[in-house]
């Protein structure tokens, strides 16, 4: 199994660099414990909001001497701002929209607020990987509210067409409620559940096509190589609706994974 040696070389390649920073201290500033810090008031003011969120751009604003120019401040934008600033370095975000924060940014219309984009995630729990790294970005100035188990329905048709399927959190849990409300589409369910597991956990493999060198990833593409690696090759260049329609016909059930995962 020689394609699982390019995978694990990636992932050793990654942790010495990492490893070597740490060692030399050249990384200490930007990933420590020490950076984490009691979360600060909760700033619900919007005016104060709208300062920092929605501060427009002016020439007179720009700093001097700059490190880096960072284009968008979605979630990836910020990330990579956030890090650079962490490591010393002088950071300009610029934005289109009148308010950063891409798909995390929320807005108000006749006194209701909405979510733009993301408004929950999972597998945050303490000592996860994410919540690690979500930590270590932000110093540990972002809070998180655990959901109820039951913490989402969706509603699809209307009147008396009206069908309600309702979400539950945990991995057993999901499909479990799944199969009780989708009864005789248990081995698609059984299916999708598998197929979310497997792309969760190669999903790293993915990453390291771009620590390889170009030449290796574009040979291991064009001699379809990469698929023999893993199947989450694969995956990520099928389409969801072309995957569900393999494993049900069921609109509604389509139509829901659609929801949860897409």
């Amino acid at each position: 199994m020689w394609w699982w040696l390019l995978g694990v070389s990636g992932c050793v390649l990654l942790v010495v660099v990492v490893v070597f920073f740490l060692i030399t201290g050249r990384g200490y500033k930007v990933f420590s414990e020490k950076c984490l810090r009691p979360p600060g008031p909760l700033v619900t003011d919007s005016r104060q909001r709208d300062d920092r969120l929605k501060r427009g751009f002016r020439v007179d604003r720009v700093p001097p001497a700059l490190d880096a120019v960072v284009i968008g401040s979605g979630v990836g934008g910020l990330t990579a701002a956030a890090v650079l600033s962490k490591a010393g370095k002088r950071v300009l975000v610029l934005e289109q929209h009148d308010q950063a924060g891409g798909c995390t940014h929320t807005f108000q219309n006749k006194g209701f607020e909405f979510d733009v984009g993301i408004h929950y995630l999972g597998q945050l729990h303490e000592g996860s990987l994410l919540r690690v790294a979500l930590d270590q970005i932000t110093e540990g100035q972002l809070q998180f509210t655990k959901l109820e188990q039951h913490f989402d329905t969706v509603i699809l048709g209307q009147n008396d067409q009206r069908r309600e399927y309702h979400i539950h959190s945990g991995k057993t849990e999901m499909a479990e409620s799944l199969k009780k409300q989708f009864p005789g589409e248990e081995e698609a369910i059984d299916e999708f559940m598998r197929l979310m597991k497997l792309a969760s956990r190669r999903t790293p493999l993915i990453a390291t096509l771009k620590i390889i060198p170009y030449w290796l990833a574009n040979f291991l593409v064009r001699t379809g190589l990469l698929d023999r690696i893993s199947s989450v090759f694969s995956l990520a260049t099928t389409s969801h609706s072309e995957m569900m329609s393999r494993l049900t016909q069921n609109k509604d059930l389509q139509a829901l994974s659609a929801y949860l995962f897409y």
